[in-house]
């Protein structure tokens, strides 16, 4: 199965890491392209040295936490499929939030706004919503836990993203 095939399976909740191969050359790869879709959807709302070095802070979370995570559970040999999960539905979601925040960029009318930003607003709640859940069934899957404490993990990664990228990068 293809490595492409096997993240959309994750994100559907039908696999899990483990079903990705074992590849650190992948994870590098795959940690370019996040990067570089990330740059792409943010350009639109911000410069793209902050675009830059915003999305390069979140994947060093993302694989910091990830593997803090498997580390305090003893689950370390997991970490590359783990980081290669969690970093490509990334670049699967940065794909799936770009016509929300291309819209919400390119609105002209004061009634455009208006109607482009709830609907771009409401995708963006439920992709994000999605996101939170894909991550916690990574991590379910990774650390054979109970879904509960996956969320939880998946809760606490948003959070410190969210945190960290506002008190760097908010104005």
């Amino acid at each position: 199965m293809s490595v492409m095939r096997t993240l959309f399976s994750i994100i559907l909740l039908r696999r899990g890491p483990q079903d990705l191969p074992y590849s650190q050359r992948l994870l590098q790869w795959l940690i370019v392209i996040y990067i570089a879709t990330g740059v792409l959807v943010l350009q639109g709302g911000v410069e793209t040295g902050e675009a830059l070095a915003n999305m390069v802070l979140d994947a060093l979370i993302i694989l910091f936490y990830t593997h803090l995570v498997l580390a305090a559970l003893d689950k370390k040999p997991r970490f590359t499929q783990t980081a290669s999960a969690m970093i490509g539905i990334g670049i699967v979601f940065h794909f799936l939030a770009w016509p929300a925040m291309a819209a919400l960029s390119s609105t002209q009318t004061q009634e455009t706004v208006d109607n482009v930003s709830t609907m771009a607003s409401v995708t963006m709640l439920l992709l994000i919503s999605w996101n939170l859940l894909v991550v916690a069934h990574i991590f379910r899957q990774a650390l054979e836990a109970a879904m509960s404490h996956a969320i939880l993990l998946s809760f606490a990664l948003f959070f410190i993203s969210v945190s960290l990228s506002r008190l760097l990068f908010s104005e």
